[in-house]
């Protein structure tokens, strides 16, 4: 799952997910961290507000769009409750995603 928001200023927080867990987790221009965070990936689930670019920048791999337009913790848990059987899973997945976030320090 990628996870991506608007950070302002031309630039996005991104998130990639796999089973409930934070693999990497990114701040930058939206054409040069979504290459670089799923790029080499098969397929990947997309939510948020650029799930539409995301589809354009990855034209090699399979991108689902999940149709949630802002990852937030209700939204984002229902995508994963679609997803995973175990709810301690869920807790890292569904973690709001901002600048303070320890991520970025």
């Amino acid at each position: 799952m990628l996870c991506v928001r608007n950070a302002g200023g031309g630039n996005i927080y991104a998130g990639l997910f796999r089973e409930g867990t934070a693999e990497l987790m990114r701040h930058g221009p939206l054409p040069t961290v979504v290459p670089e965070l799923a790029g080499q990936l098969p397929a990947v689930s997309v939510a948020g507000v650029f799930r539409q670019q995301v589809a354009r920048l990855l034209p090699d791999v399979a991108v689902e769009d999940t149709g949630v337009e802002f990852p937030s913790v209700l939204t984002l848990h229902e995508v994963a409750l679609a997803r995973w059987d175990d709810p301690s899973e869920w807790a890292d997945f569904v973690s709001p995603l901002t600048d303070a976030s320890a991520a970025f320090q």
